[in-house]
């Protein structure tokens, strides 16, 4: 009698008819399926005298099948992809022992790099500030560290603001502005912001700051 499955349950059911004792894997896709499945069959005593485990990784999958054939069981495990990397040295061990384990391999094609998926980022560096050096707690000392450590030029951003601000907002911003105690705060400076939009800010800049910690809501407000 034919019957049209899907592949996984396919493969499944013929897993099951090599009659494993010991079933381990750890999902990763494609082949979480065909262990699903598996594990279904052992669930509703369609395959008996099956156990199966559920292991924290790919390397304990394989380590769980490779106890189990050493103690003379017939042991079954899945896995795919960056998965059978992260079985490598149990790969070699279980190769070395000559154990008969049988394990589906779902896909040997390693994922492509982060890199070429998401864009391009930044190099971003934790730093731990001491108390000994207050003059690295800005952009600048920091940046002063960093160019000196690795031997390159300092460019200091610029130090007067190169705008033009009209009269009406610069008496407005003065009225707005005052200093209470100008002993504690002998210098108060101020930008006028004009024709700001409110909306998505660009991609530069929210992963940059994204990179140092920061909530990105829109083009005015970050934190």
């Amino acid at each position: 009698m034919l019957e049209q499955i899907e592949g996984s349950k396919a493969m499944a059911r013929t897993i099951a008819l090599c009659r494993p004792q010991v079933v381990c894997a750890y999902p990763i896709t494609p082949q979480t399926h065909i262990v699903e499945g598996v594990g279904d069959l052992v669930r509703l005593g369609k395959l008996e005298n099956c156990e199966f485990i559920n292991v924290e990784s790919e390397f304990a999958a394989l380590s769980v099948a490779i106890g189990a054939s050493a103690a003379g069981a017939r042991a079954y495990t899945a896995t795919a992809s960056q998965g059978l990397l992260f079985m490598a040295a149990a790969v070699y061990n279980a190769a070395g022992l000559g154990l008969p384990i049988v394990m589906t391999l779902g896909n040997r094609a390693l994922g492509a790099p982060i890199n070429d998926v998401l864009p391009p980022g930044d190099t971003v560096f934790d730093i731990e500030i001491t108390p000994n050096r207050p003059d690295c707690l800005s952009h600048i000392g920091l940046a002063r560290e960093l160019a000196a450590g690795f031997r390159k030029g300092l460019t200091y951003p610029q130090e007067k603001f190169r705008g033009e601000v009209d009269a009406a907002a610069k008496s407005d911003l003065f009225e707005a502005v005052q200093v209470d105690t100008p002993e504690d705060c002998p210098l108060y400076t101020a930008h006028v912001l004009a024709g700001v939009k409110v909306g998505p800010s660009p991609a530069w800049m929210q992963e940059r700051l994204r990179a140092v910690g920061q909530s990105v809501l829109h083009s005015v407000w970050h934190w």
